[in-house]
This record gives structure tokens, C-alpha cells and sequence, in this order.
């Protein structure tokens, strides 16, 4: 008679049951299930809202489908629970940088190398906000000081590559991310990093050949299906390109993602529905100015027959976001968007740590 009732007390008891659901959840990541794996941190954080290991689980988790804005939530929550633990910190910083909220990134590279100067992430997170902000050199150097204290990393590594193609010094850049290949042949990050690379160098084919790779690699990546949409945009293949974009699940839409589905909705002649991806974007974001560039174009009577000049297949002229004296080349001025919304909200979440820095009439967190 004692057996089963002891049974029945562990089983309701919180600590145990939040564990066989956090553990569970671990099994299922380990099969490369994360949609059961979400399932089970949620059920564990429902009995304890502040268990910091789901909360991190939960959040590598979303990163594993592209969902950046949620993980970058649960981080956020598991920051301010542990605001002494640099690998939350550094966990953190890594979703932000996927949002590019460079300020925030800045903030958290702050403070990790005032924690400990020695580890890698502070001149990481630092030097690529500032590659991200338009400052080349500042980035370069620190990303070049991380990867000497952090040999080997590959988002490091990945990070160094991205500032060299803001650089325009793309044949460095495919030679980075060939790196990380080195490493993991099976990184998508770096496929699409290297698909990018070679695109800026025109050899289109093979940039198709290995954004194909990155995407039957990890087709919920959103990285990869930018860099799979822009090769298909410089063939002319509007059509494709968009559906590469939209089939994506929204909730890895980031607020850059949008903004390039709706230039090739603009590209294609499909004004209506760059109208529905930019209009809530910008009421999110008012002083987003790309996207309040592309709305007022959008909304054009003669933008239904707007069309990039030049013959099909032959290349194109380069988009909003690849063009160098656009105000999307990652200036001071116009970086992309963080959120003014609460860490609940549906917005961007990443600047909840320095939300006291956001005071330059730019799209920022709270």
C-alpha cells in the first residue's frame, strides 16, 4: 500500500515533474525532434515558469527552426533570473545577433569582457555590432582578437566572415566560412555564408549548387533561404524567390527577413502583398526607414509595373539590400529594427538588458 502512494506523491511532486519533462525534452532534441522538444520545456516551464535550463533548452530549441525572436525571450527571462552567468549572457548575445540588435550585442560584449577580458564572446558580440553599425575596421579587429582567444569557434568564426562581406572583400569571406565548413561540412550557416560570398564574386551556378546543399541541410534555416532567394533573384527568377521566403514558417520571419520578401513581392509585381508584410512592419517599427521606403513604394500606382531593368537570366540590378549607397548597408543611422515591444509581446525581444541605451529615435527594446 506504501509503494503506491509514495509513487503517486513524486509523480505530482513539482521538481520531479518539471524534470521528467525538461529530460524528456533533452531526448527528443538529442533524436533531432525539437517540435517535441518544445513541446516538453514548455510543459516543464509551466510548473516552474523559472526554471533557467528550460528556458535555455527551450531557447536553443526555437534557434533550431530560425525562431530568433522567441529564443532571444526565453534568454532574456533566463538573463535577468542569472544575471551573473556569462554563458546565459553569451547565449543571449548570439540569438541578438541573429536579430542584428546591434546595440544590445554591443551592451552584452560590455559586459562579458568585464566579467572576464579573456573570453572570447566579449570582443565577439562587440565586433560584430560595430561591422553591423558600418564600422569595417573596428569590426574586423574585433572579431580577429575573439577568434585568437577563441580559435576554432565558428560562430566566431562565421561572425568574421559576415564583417568581411560588409567589407566587400568577398574571396576573405568565402575563405571564412569555408573554415567553419572545415570544421561541421554540415553547417548551413556557412553554406549560405559561402552561397553569398560567391554570388558578390558573379559565380551564380555555384552559389545555387551549395544554397541547394544548405537547404536540404536545414530547410527552416532563414539565413539560408535568403541567400537560396537572392541567387534566384539575380537569375531573375522572381517567382521562385518569393516562394523560397514566404513558404518559411512566420515565426522565423525577423524584421530583416520581411523586409526582403516584401522587395521580391515588389520585384515581381506583387505590390498587395508587400503592402501586408512592410504596413505592420513599420507600425512596429516607425522609424524603420528601409521599410518606410519600400511601403511608400509599395503603395505606388505605378509600381505595379516597376520591373528591374536588364535581361532575364543575366543578372539583375542589385537589390535594396545589396546596394552599396542604399541606407540598408548597415549604417549608424538605419540599423535594423529592435523592438519597442514588452519581452511577451510578439515583437523582438533582445534588448531587454539594455533597454536604457536606446535612445537614438531608432527601433529599440525595452
Amino acid at each position: 500500500v506504501m509503494v503506491p502512494a509514495l509513487l503517486l506523491a513524486c509523480a505530482q511532486d513539482p521538481a520531479t515533474k518539471k524534470q521528467a519533462h525538461y529530460e524528456r525534452g533533452r531526448a527528443f532534441e538529442a533524436k533531432g525532434k525539437p517540435n517535441e522538444a518544445i513541446v516538453e520545456y514548455r510543459n516543464a516551464l509551466q510548473v516552474d515558469g523559472n526554471f533557467v535550463a528550460a528556458l535555455r533548452a527551450l531557447a536553443v530549441a526555437y534557434r533550431a527552426k530560425s525562431w530568433d525572436e522567441d529564443a532571444a525571450r526565453e534568454l532574456a527571462k533566463a538573463a535577468r533570473l542569472e544575471p551573473a552567468s556569462i554563458p546565459i549572457q553569451a547565449e543571449l548575445g548570439r540569438a541578438l545577433l541573429a536579430l542584428e540588435d546591434w546595440e544590445s550585442c554591443q551592451g552584452i560584449g560590455e559586459t562579458i569582457a568585464g566579467a572576464d577580458p579573456k573570453h572570447p564572446y566579449g570582443p565577439y558580440l562587440m565586433g560584430a555590432a560595430a561591422s553591423g553599425r558600418g564600422d569595417s575596421s573596428t569590426g574586423l579587429r574585433l572579431l580577429a582578437e575573439a577568434l585568437r582567444l577563441g580559435p576554432g569557434v565558428a560562430e566566431i568564426q562565421q561572425a568574421y566572415g559576415e564583417a568581411l562581406v560588409r567589407a566587400e572583400r568577398y574571396g576573405e569571406a568565402e575563405t571564412a566560412f569555408r573554415a567553419v565548413l572545415a570544421q561541421n561540412p554540415k553547417d548551413a550557416d556557412a553554406m549560405a555564408g559561402v552561397a553569398m560570398a560567391l554570388l558578390k564574386q558573379h559565380s551564380v551556378a555555384a552559389a545555387l549548387e551549395i544554397a541547394n546543399r544548405a537547404r536540404a541541410q536545414d530547410p527552416d534555416n532563414a539565413r539560408v533561404r535568403l541567400a537560396r532567394s537572392a541567387v534566384l533573384s539575380v537569375q531573375g527568377k522572381w517567382a521562385a524567390a518569393v516562394e523560397e521566403l514566404e513558404s518559411l514558417p512566420r515565426q522565423a520571419w525577423s524584421p530583416r527577413f520581411q523586409l526582403a520578401l516584401a522587395e521580391v513581392y515588389l520585384r515581381n509585381d506583387r505590390p498587395e502583398h508587400a503592402l501586408s508584410v512592410l504596413d505592420p512592419l513599420v507600425k512596429r517599427f516607425p522609424t524603420f526607414a528601409v521599410a518606410r521606403y519600400l511601403l511608400a513604394h509599395a503603395g505606388l500606382p505605378a509600381t505595379r509595373t516597376c520591373r528591374p531593368s536588364g535581361p532575364r537570366g543575366s543578372g539583375s540590378p542589385k537589390s535594396l539590400s545589396e546596394n552599396n549607397n542604399h541606407i540598408w548597408r548597415f549604417s549608424p543611422k538605419c540599423s535594423p529594427p529592435r523592438s519597442t515591444t514588452a519581452p511577451n509581446d510578439a515583437g523582438p525581444v533582445g534588448s531587454t538588458t539594455r533597454s536604457s541605451r536606446a535612445s537614438n529615435g531608432s527601433p529599440t527594446s525595452t
